[in-house]
């Protein structure tokens, strides 16, 4: 029997991932070389890599198009390279096969995916090999000796089960004969990346599990400018981290932000920057505005409504938001309703009112922590920091918008809080220009126009499928950057 598509919805973790065999001269516990340097937001882009899986054809080919709007722009030459089997006939198949009218509506979306684009301006390379959808979190790259290109590969990129025969089935058993074959086309398909990338496979550190509680992943450690390295505090002690980090520029550089309150718990859920050499200290934060968010989303008219394309109207059922079974369409009718009638609708909106305070205050806490700890850091960052506030709608719970974060709570010490609609704040910065995830209303396009867009060139990208699996567009994507300027 086939699995349904349900079951091929690849779904962010909140755990760590499985430790992945050392194949690495050096062991992660072993630490970096003390010439480390991680490239920031202020480092010129040189290549975007990029998942591309049957459901996120469409946001492959809007990076794509992106790029090339730059390099004619900027007269750059960033290249776009993008992994992932295309399981489009595999779900075409499946849909003649009887896969349910659950999967109908989706096929409504997958059926507009089109070829990707073919560009004057940028160098594409389509590898065919399935690879993890969350490039972000696989690796951090950085630069070490005489700019050679090394990683912290946080987990494997190659799945090994993806490289199993058809004939695998099963519990894992490193002794089967087709997990040996698995792991072996694994480790070639690593080798060929490595290779096509320019990576240094000798310094590439990889993860090791070094205790359950940790999640260090490319989403939840990000470099900004002044040598300063930011993660969510997650389920885990940072110390692990500083002793990788001890005797490189980084050592005692750590600002750890408090992210147990978010599903995913990356610290780019919520922290983000771009560079501006206008800005106070050469950058501006970007963090959300929940409230303004919430406002926003209670104020669509039914006109904004109709408007959605009728291929997004299933996007939120798998979720439950606000109660099982409804689309986003149909949980914006009961919560933008000017005089609910139903009592469960009314109590939806007030709870929907509160979890957003709760979320408001929480990315309060963590800005202010981490000017307050970023200033401490980098003394000549002085007086008020730049700060852009972008519209975001986040629903909170173990059921998100009905289900308050005093019920998580009550069942679990985190409050599950993640964006109900594709996150802004978690963009690509790309020098002068920033990919965003596209939004759906045309109020919530037109204020992060307006707060971030006097800043940056604007690029929209359609994150609709990541956004359902609790990601955007800076989950989905990593950028090796050429590092400006002396790093020593």
């Amino acid at each position: 029997m086939k699995k349904s598509l349900k079951s091929l919805t690849f779904k962010r973790s909140n755990l760590v991932c499985m430790a992945v065999l050392l194949t690495a001269s050096q062991g992660f516990s072993q630490g970096l070389p003390k010439d480390t340097y991680f490239p920031t937001h202020l480092d010129a882009p040189k290549t975007l890599l990029v998942a591309r899986n049957w459901y996120n054809y469409k946001a492959a080919r809007d990076f794509i198009l992106s790029v090339d709007e730059i390099n004619k722009a900027e007269g750059s030459q960033i290249s776009v390279m993008t992994f992932g089997a295309d399981y489009t006939k595999k779900i075409q198949d499946e849909l003649a096969d009887g896969g349910g009218s659950d999967t109908l509506p989706q096929w409504k979306y997958l059926k507009l995916s089109e070829s990707l684009p073919k560009t004057e301006s940028v160098t594409t390379t389509h590898s065919t090999k399935p690879m993890d959808d969350w490039f972000q979190d696989i690796y951090e790259f950085y630069y070490s000796g005489e700019n050679a290109l090394s990683a912290i590969e946080w987990r494997e990129p190659f799945t090994p089960g993806l490289y199993a025969p058809a004939s695998f089935k099963g519990d894992r058993d490193p002794t089967r004969a087709e997990e040996k074959i698995a792991n072996k086309n694994s480790a070639a398909a690593k080798a060929e990346f490595a290779k096509q990338i320019g990576l240094n496979s000798k310094t590439t550190l990889q993860y090791e599990k070094l205790n359950s509680g940790n999640d260090f992943q490319g989403g939840n450690f990000e470099p900004y400018p002044g040598d300063v390295i930011v993660v969510g505090s997650m389920r885990g002690s940072v110390t692990p981290m500083e002793k990788v980090l001890k005797g490189t520029r980084y050592e005692n550089r750590i600002i750890n932000l408090d992210t147990n309150w978010l599903q995913v718990g990356h610290v780019d859920e919520t922290l983000n920057y771009i560079p501006d050499a206008t800005a106070n200290c050469g950058f501006r934060i970007v963090v959300p505005d929940v409230e303004k968010g919430g406002s926003l989303f209670l104020s669509i008219s039914k006109k904004s409504l109709a408007a959605v394309p009728e291929d997004y109207q299933f996007i939120g059922k798998e979720q439950g938001l606000p109660r099982a079974g409804d689309s986003y369409i149909e949980a914006y009718e009961k919560l933008t309703s000017s005089s609910p009638k139903d009592p469960e609708d009314e109590a939806a909106v007030a709870l929907f009112l509160k979890n957003n305070q709760f979320a408001q205050g929480k990315v309060d806490q963590l800005l202010n922590k981490f000017i307050q700890s970023y200033q401490t850091l980098v003394p000549t960052c002085k007086g008020k920091m730049d700060v852009v506030k972008l519209p975001t709608v986040f629903g909170c719970g173990i059921d998100m918008v009905l289900g308050s974060y005093e019920d998580a709570l009550a069942k679990s010490k985190f409050s599950w809080c993640q964006a109900y609609l594709p996150n802004p704040v978690n963009f690509v910065s790309m020098g002068k220009h920033t990919l965003v995830p596209r939004q759906f209303f045309g109020a919530l396009t037109s204020e992060v126009t307006k707060q971030l867009g006097q800043y940056t060139k604007i690029h929209w990208i359609d994150t609709v499928l990541y956004n359902s699996s609790a990601g955007n567009a800076h989950c989905a994507s990593n950028v090796i950057r050429t590092p400006m300027g002396a790093k020593k």
